[in-house]
């Protein structure tokens, strides 16, 4: 399981990811149960009025289809989700996981850090 730590924007001036001043007023997590399923919750904390920000709740059967891409395949409350992939380019650095919409990769990242399970 992972908390939300940030979403990071890429910088082709400086060439370099920082934080989205976008998305900053929100909170959640991620869990990969390591057979195949998956739930991910993003919510907005309370008071945040960025437009940018939005709740998404889904759960997802995922496979891994290669060493850096995973793809979801939705089971959501909103049938008109349900069914639909999303693939997400993934990338471990110790205790952080960065997922990357495949439609945005080089653009926008989503920055989770592993929940200590002690």
């Amino acid at each position: 399981m992972w908390r939300l730590n940030r979403y990071e924007v890429w910088d082709s001036v400086s060439n370099v990811w920082t934080t989205d001043p976008t998305r900053t007023g929100l909170t959640g997590f991620v869990v990969y149960d390591g057979l195949g399923h998956m739930g991910v919750q993003q919510i907005k904390t309370e008071g945040d009025s960025s437009e940018n920000n939005v709740d998404i709740v889904y759960f997802a059967k995922y496979i891994l289809l290669n060493d850096s891409v995973i793809q979801h395949t939705k089971v959501s409350s909103n049938f008109d989700d349900t069914g639909f992939a999303v693939r997400r380019r993934f990338e471990f650095n110790g205790d952080t996981l960065v997922l990357a919409p495949e439609e945005a990769v080089d653009r926008i990242r989503v920055v989770w850090i592993r929940v200590d399970n002690k």
